[in-house]
């Protein structure tokens, strides 16, 4: 059995999900850096260097969420947030506030806002407050989640293309070590793993890892496999692979990429 030791984020079948993600830092480093874990997480991230350039921004466009610093030039987080409640365009969206400071807190407590993220490298403290903040919205637009895991690149951006829509958020990963990562992660509604994905563990034995967990349980998982030309052997072992994933707990193997079938499956797992 393989062991997990991921902080799990727990979602439901379904749940309302955050999106469109505005970030508002004036540190590069840091800037990118959130950018770049929140996009592997399945998010959209737009990135604004101080208060200024994010508030033109969310005056052009929608976003489901603001995630800001408080001290940068030209206009401050705290002054960013009091804009934003001026508008009628900007008042209701979600603001999370990244302060270690007790004296900004007290600020924003006072405008009426208790979001708050410490400065820290560890992302699963944020996207736990992403996912606080995601369920305390009324209306808030319904995703179903989507993770595609295979090392073939070509293969997994055409199950990408084939399941993306505008309710659906996929996410791709090549390795078993990330799909197990991304899983603990994103607690998606769909799992799809190439049977013939090898690694530190194999994807029966990961199947057999995710049925152990009870967040799991409404998640959906499906194999597929492209078979291999010109090696009875390595295909034996890949049909082996597919049995020993179906007996693992894996709901169904789909066989190699169609089109058609994938999205009728899709369709029938997270409707649009």
């Amino acid at each position: 059995m393989v062991k997990f030791n991921y902080k799990i984020l727990q979602e439901p079948w379904g749940g309302a999900l955050i999106r469109e993600i505005l970030v508002a830092e004036d540190e590069r480093g840091t800037s990118l850096l959130l950018k770049s874990q929140l996009e592997r997480s399945g998010y959209t991230v737009t990135v604004a260097s101080n208060g200024v350039e994010a508030l033109e921004l969310l005056m052009r466009r929608p976003f489901d969420l603001l995630i800001t610093d408080v001290v940068m030039p030209e206009m401050d987080g705290i002054d960013l947030y009091r804009e934003l409640k001026k508008h009628r365009r900007t008042e209701k969206i979600p603001v999370i506030i990244i302060s270690d400071k007790q004296m900004f807190k007290v600020a924003f407590y006072s405008l009426g806002t208790d979001s708050f993220v410490a400065k820290s490298g560890d992302v699963s403290l944020l996207l736990s407050r992403i996912q606080a903040v995601s369920e305390q919205q009324p209306g808030a637009r319904i995703f179903h989640k989507i993770l595609v895991a295979g090392a073939q690149t070509v293969i997994v951006d055409q199950i990408k293309k084939a399941f993306k829509s505008g309710d659906r958020v996929v996410v791709a990963v090549d390795s078993i070590a990330d799909l197990a990562a991304k899983v603990f992660l994103m607690n998606p509604h769909v799992i799809l793993i190439d049977a013939g994905l090898r690694g530190a563990a194999s994807p029966s034995e990961l199947v057999s890892a995710f049925r152990s967990f009870r967040f799991l349980r409404n998640s959906r998982i499906l194999t597929y496999a492209q078979p291999v030309a010109d090696d009875p052997a390595a295909q034996a072992a890949l049909d082996a692979e597919v049995a020993a994933c179906l007996k693992a707990g894996a709901d169904r193997h789909l066989g190699p990429f169609d089109q058609a079938l994938f999205q009728e499956v899709l369709s029938s797992l997270c409707p649009s």
